[in-house]
């Protein structure tokens, strides 16, 4: 498991990346309603892992990214659309290329996920890719 949008397939060590989706980076934190911290990042991660290692994965990639990894909807039986249960329960955001979806269908999802304050939405985060900047920067979370 690499993190809450990425795994690898132990298989032939590949990696792929959830199309459509954007999950908590693996140090990134979240904050309850109350202001406490939780760990968005593990939490997802641990939610993928859940749902991924040692069943079936079966990937249709979409296309490569810069990094090397394949970029794909990937599903299990029990799962079949792993970005869009990940939006669903509030493991992850639809991910956004220049302010747009890369994945609409998953607006809904997204939308109920807010209203239901599951997951990342119970309380307040800032976005995965806004995080990933300021930490690269130097910022704080």
């Amino acid at each position: 498991m690499i993190d809450g949008d990425t795994f690898r397939d132990p298989r032939d060590g590949q990696s792929y990346r959830l199309f459509g989706i954007d999950a908590c980076e693996k140090d990134q934190q979240a904050y309850t309603s109350l202001g406490q911290a939780w760990p968005c990042g593990a939490v997802a991660t641990t939610w993928l892992a859940s749902h991924v290692v040692g069943r079936t994965v079966t990937c249709t990639i979409i296309k490569p990214d810069i990094y090397g990894r394949k970029l794909a909807k990937c599903g299990t039986q029990e799962t079949p659309d792993l970005g869009a249960a990940m939006v669903q329960e509030g493991q992850a955001i639809v991910y956004r290329f220049h302010g747009r979806p890369t994945e609409p269908a998953y607006l809904p999802l997204e939308a109920k996920a807010q209203t239901d304050h599951r997951g990342i939405w119970q309380g307040t985060v800032k976005e995965p890719y806004l995080w990933r900047r300021d930490h690269r920067a130097g910022h704080d979370q």
